[in-house]
């Protein structure tokens, strides 16, 4: 009997095996397939787009006054979308032909706090199958096309021109430059998606030159302890993301003692840069800080992925 049943869920795996291949393949073949002309409306790049403040036109920002989504200065807050998403794809707000979702990356357990779109019972598959589900959860007339790939320039213009929209939910400034220049090159529409205003950011190679001059600064970075023991930043200060809010104090002694180093005793605050794994962590950390008092607080756009790809090809990619 215990050989009839390894026979059988061998053969269960096998047949799962094939119906994710089958999967696989049909999104491939959708994501081929050329929207016809009037039917394009956005494309989402990046799984990230639910979590961030959202600038919309003019004329998208009148639509969500009109289902009662009122955002000072056109800018929508991750509360509102929350609160509101299901009108982000309702007809009546403009929605009426094709949802398109890039992404490259897989759903994990440890972001669905932040990227709540995902379900933990996608954990492991593509996100952008897990979006697409939610998206038809909510409204099943709005076509969404799923494109489980990295957006790179020889495949973006031809994905961009399909849509009229472009939401660009990137964490990477090259990514974001070239979707600019893809939009920019046909004319299309881009909501703006950063969390924090672009003076509050820089760049990794703006940040290594910093480091370069020597210029006086406090590198913290927001990653779990156990990540930051195995490749960090040297002269960086650990204090994790849950953790922030709690140990403002030692941040505020750190930061005093960079002062002293930096002007024998003088009062003037150094600036303060947080970096994460990928620079989602980061935003939050920096508007938690400006919260707090630390208003020359910056972001190090891309985090640790960006570093080791644009910097320091030598750092340690542990992930």
């Amino acid at each position: 009997m215990g050989g009839r049943t390894e026979a059988i869920m061998r053969e269960i795996a096998s047949l799962r095996a094939q119906r994710d291949e089958l999967d696989r393949r049909i999104r491939f073949f959708e994501s081929q397939l050329r929207v016809g002309v009037g039917d394009g409306v956005g494309v989402g790049v990046g799984a990230a787009a639910h979590a961030h403040s959202i600038t919309l036109p003019p004329s998208l920002s009148a639509k969500l006054h009109a289902v009662g989504l009122h955002a000072g200065g056109g800018d929508a807050t991750p509360d509102m979308v929350r609160r509101y998403r299901r009108h982000l794809l309702l007809p009546e707000f403009g929605v009426q032909g094709c949802l398109g979702i890039v992404d490259s990356d897989d759903v994990e357990l440890g972001s669905l706090h932040r990227q709540i779109v995902h379900i933990e019972a996608y954990v492991g598959q593509p996100k952008v199958k897990s979006a697409a589900a939610a998206c038809r959860a909510i409204n099943s007339s709005v076509k969404v096309l799923e494109y489980h790939l990295k957006l790179k320039p020889k495949v973006a213009l031809d994905i961009v021109r399909q849509y009229d929209i472009v939401v660009d939910a990137t964490n990477s400034v090259t990514s974001r430059y070239m979707l600019s220049d893809c939009c920019a090159l046909l004319n299309k529409a881009t909501p703006s998606l950063n969390l924090l205003p672009e003076n509050a950011r820089v760049t990794c190679r703006e940040y290594k030159r910093l480091r370069d001059r020597g210029k006086p600064h406090l590198l913290l970075d927001v990653r779990p302890a156990h990540h930051f023991q195995i490749a960090s930043i040297p002269r960086s200060l650990n204090i994790p993301l849950p953790d922030l809010e709690r140990k403002l104090p030692l941040l505020r002694e750190a930061l005093s003692k960079a002062a002293a180093a930096a002007s024998r005793g003088g009062k003037q605050c150094p600036p303060l840069y947080a970096i994460s794994r990928r620079g989602n962590d980061s935003q939050v950390a920096v508007r938690v800080l400006r919260e707090n008092g630390f208003l020359y607080a910056s972001d190090v756009a891309g985090g640790l992925e960006s570093w080791a790809r644009e910097v320091d090809p030598n750092f340690l990619v542990y992930w």
